[in-house]
């Protein structure tokens, strides 16, 4: 029998969180599954879940199910959800794939049994004749799985760090798994290992109820982030701004501002960048790379970075030049942020490394808008990428608002990204269209090619 949810926090966000995507008919256990798909895969790819039908592709337990309730592929950090997504990587130099499946259960606790049917289930996926017969949906996934492995795509796989798979066993449980479920899960990642070699690296993660709040708290970008801001210079007044300043951060502070509670980066803070990280083996990046590794070099970085750019929407000073930052964004500076994020366990970076920073505190959209336009422009990014700023969009989203009026439920035009997140108004999600699910609809009805926009590539 499946237990009702006793921790408030978590019912209470996995309310607002089945309102918000239109799952409120769902029983209980199947929001708090479609939660913790959400959770996992969003840290990888924050825009994933745009539309109710991404809930139900990552959902492998129609009932008929072993061990697995979710289950998801990322190619380069992306949702990958069919062959057509996989089209759009034949021409990639390089390829990091990653496996994800979860099991959710809404009882406080961590059952040793439970862990190891995650662990059983998993590594009946991967035989080539599975003993436990596969759902459907798990069937498609593995098909799916082969085909990324086939010769022309397992080519472009970074073999050293990829395939990644991680587990997650999700509860609603206030304290960490003890030492016996913990045995459990490393017996498991043993087993999978052994059995298949075409995995890099495998992780179990044991996720109680500090996970899934911190985590729900950070993906609708409701956490603040102190950081230490001493050497800075603040700005005039400027109109529209509440203040800006230019100066550095040292790199404990930086890393304070990227990643979470979990020492993962804040992948989503990207989103108004433009440009998604290009990997490691792009010439910007690899001259970061160069810089941050050489003892002669590494010095100057303050000199040859542009650095980061920070738009908030709150800002607070505190004491001893402490500040605390909510609803912000890096809109400049993802390539640099990740690959110092990436160089983060090297002690030669941890002591005397500075980052160049100008942070701007306004809640003007205009102003955003510009920022981000101008900030981008210095390296190049294709006109198409600032569409949503343009004035046609600005009368596209005062018409949604107009039009609106003569539906039964009001529909948004999201020009910027997460425009309509924090607002007063808490407009459910599933009510929000943004300028690619408008393409995506235009596409499949009125060019009639629906086959072209199975996708959830962020720019198809």
């Amino acid at each position: 029998m499946t237990k009702k949810i006793s921790n408030k926090f978590i019912e209470s966000n996995l309310q607002e969180f089945a309102e918000n995507n239109g799952l409120e008919s769902l029983p209980e256990f199947k929001q708090f599954e479609h939660l913790s798909n959400y959770l996992t895969i969003s840290k990888y790819h924050p825009e994933a879940f745009d539309s109710v039908e991404v809930f139900e592709s990552v959902d492998m337990d129609a009932g008929s199910n072993f061990g697995i309730d979710g289950g998801a592929i990322l190619v380069n950090g992306n949702l990958l959800l069919n062959e057509s997504d996989l089209s759009l990587y034949s021409k990639s130099k390089k390829l990091e794939l990653v496996l994800i499946f979860n099991q959710s259960k809404t009882s406080a606790n961590f059952d040793s049994g439970d862990i190891a049917k995650l662990g059983t289930a998993v590594q009946n996926f991967f035989e080539e004749n599975p003993k436990i017969p596969l759902s459907q949906e798990l069937i498609e996934l593995k098909n799916l799985y082969n085909r990324v492995l086939e010769p022309d795509y397992i080519r472009m796989i970074d073999r050293k760090r990829f395939p990644r798979l991680e587990m997650n066993f999700i509860t609603t449980s206030r304290h960490q798994a003890d030492e016996t479920t913990r045995a459990v899960s490393q017996q498991m990642i043993k087993n999978l290992k052994t059995a298949n070699e075409d995995l890099a690296s495998v992780d179990f993660n044991l996720l109680g109820s500090d996970y899934i709040n911190d985590t729900y708290e950070d993906l609708t970008n409701r956490y603040t982030v102190k950081i230490k801001f001493d050497r800075r210079i603040e700005l005039d007044s400027i109109k529209d701004v509440f203040g800006s300043y230019i100066g550095y951060l040292d790199f404990s502070n930086f890393l304070e501002l990227v990643t979470d509670q979990n020492q993962e980066i804040r992948n989503n803070i990207f989103y108004e960048n433009v440009r998604d990280f290009q990997g490691v083996d792009n010439k910007v990046n690899t001259e970061i790379n160069e810089t941050l590794t050489s003892d002669e070099l590494r010095d100057k970085f303050i000199l040859l970075n542009n650095g980061i750019t920070v738009v908030t929407k709150q800002l607070t000073p505190l004491q001893n030049n402490e500040y605390e930052l909510g609803e912000f964004q890096i809109v400049n500076g993802c390539q640099t942020s990740n690959m110092l994020y990436l160089n983060r366990e090297k002690k030669s970076i941890q002591n005397g490394l500075f980052i160049p920073i100008k942070l701007i505190h306004t809640q003007d959209n205009e102003v955003i808008s510009k920022i981000v336009k101008a900030t981008n422009r210095q390296t190049p990014v294709p006109d198409e990428a600032f569409v949503a700023l343009d004035k046609y969009h600005q009368n596209l989203q005062k018409f949604y608002e107009l039009t609106s009026r003569e539906l039964n439920e009001k529909i948004y035009y999201e020009r910027r990204s997460r425009e309509y997140q924090n607002s007063d108004n808490n407009i459910q999600k599933y009510k929000i269209v943004n300028v690619h699910k408008q393409i995506r609809a235009f596409t499949a009805i009125f060019l009639n090619e629906p086959h072209t926009v199975a996708s959830n590539h962020p720019y198809n």
